[in-house]
């Protein structure tokens, strides 16, 4: 398999390859787990495009790239959500549980969030931007089904299989931002990085 630098295809692997390193870095085993529920993902994702018997455009690729950062996010929102169930010290299992139990809101939200723009997309757009929003469309269904069952189903599988301990990297462990204490400078940097963008 050649790369050529330039090729949005390629982009597309690069990109998916980086999410997926940094998920099996950061969250070590419970981020092995994340990646193989990305995988189903995907897979779900073009069965039900081929299903419908809808092409993958280049901006359908770009939708599937932007479905797999979206479960990542969901699966990190969940993972912290975890994290601090076990800082306040309850089992691996119960912390699961839990952690799974307290992002569910939050995620659903989200994916109902960009489905409704998606929606739109596809209602008002033509040609290529309808293709995207097909792609976007599916990806945040399959997302969320991922996300949701089977993620939560895997890690609670490998919780039964005799793993006593959820290890995950302590790289930004326990920050203590005061961000309402210095919310004016957060807000005057962040129009002015707006205005220069």
């Amino acid at each position: 398999y050649r790369c050529d630098w330039s090729s949005d295809v390629c982009s597309s692997d690069l990109g998916a390859l980086a999410v997926v390193l940094f998920m099996f870095v950061y969250y070590r085993g419970s981020g092995t787990i994340a990646n193989v529920a990305m995988v189903f993902n995907v897979v779900y994702l073009l069965s039900m495009m081929a299903m419908l018997q809808a092409t993958l455009t280049l901006p359908g690729i770009a939708a599937v790239v932007l479905t797999i950062g979206m479960a990542v996010d969901a699966n990190i929102i969940i993972y912290e959500r975890i994290r601090e169930e076990i800082r306040a010290g309850k089992t691996p299992r119960g912390a699961v549980q839990e952690g799974f139990n307290r992002a569910f809101w939050t995620v659903f939200d989200a994916h109902v969030t960009n489905l409704v723009a998606g929606i739109v997309l596809y209602s008002y757009g033509t040609g290529p931007i309808r293709g995207f929003a097909v792609s976007l469309n599916i990806g945040i269904l399959s997302t969320l089904f991922t996300v949701i069952v089977v993620t939560e189903a895997l890690v609670l599988l490998d919780l039964k299989r005799g793993t006593t301990k959820l290890t995950m990297a302590p790289m930004f462990a326990a920050p203590k931002i005061r961000f309402m204490a210095n919310y004016k400078t957060f807000l005057y940097t962040s129009w002015a990085i707006a205005l220069l963008g």
